[in-house]
């Protein structure tokens, strides 16, 4: 059995994953707190605090509850998936490419559809590194599936 290497770009790619499906799982424990404890961060808000904890505490409770515990499930199956295929790259595993370039070409559409409407600089930064990885994992994938046929 001959040992493979992850390419820099694809050691990349598994920490892009990687830190996706922390930050998701962290924020999914921010909306499951926002959501269990409404009402005291209602109390919390009222007191003085910096700029942008101020800002984070009114979007969140302007959020209807219902939306709190959607967007926290969304969020953590989100970084269930990206912890899969994190997982499965490392493991140099066909499916985890596979499952990579249809989370990616799903998410696209919805990325430019926000780039029309509310352009800002991390919007086009992540657009770009999905597009990058797109076609990345596309070469891998196509080369893959040509070496074993």
């Amino acid at each position: 059995m001959t040992k493979r290497f992850h390419t820099p770009a694809t050691k990349f790619l598994i920490g892009y994953k990687a830190v996706s499906a922390i930050l998701l799982f962290c924020f999914t424990l921010v909306l499951l707190f926002t959501w269990r404890r409404y009402e005291l961060l209602s109390d919390y808000a009222d007191e003085a605090h910096g700029r942008a904890v101020t800002m984070v505490l009114s979007q969140a409770l302007n959020a209807q509850p219902n939306s709190l515990q959607f967007g926290s499930i969304a969020t953590f199956l989100y970084g269930m998936l990206a912890g899969v295929e994190a997982v499965g790259l490392w493991f140099h595993k066909t499916w985890a490419e596979a499952l990579v370039l249809v989370t990616v070409a799903l998410s696209l559409p919805i990325e430019v559809f926000e780039l029309a409407h509310h352009m800002t600089g991390i919007k086009w930064l992540i657009f770009v590194i999905n597009i990058v990885i797109f076609w990345y994992v596309l070469k891998q994938f196509r080369a893959n599936i040509a070496k074993h046929h």
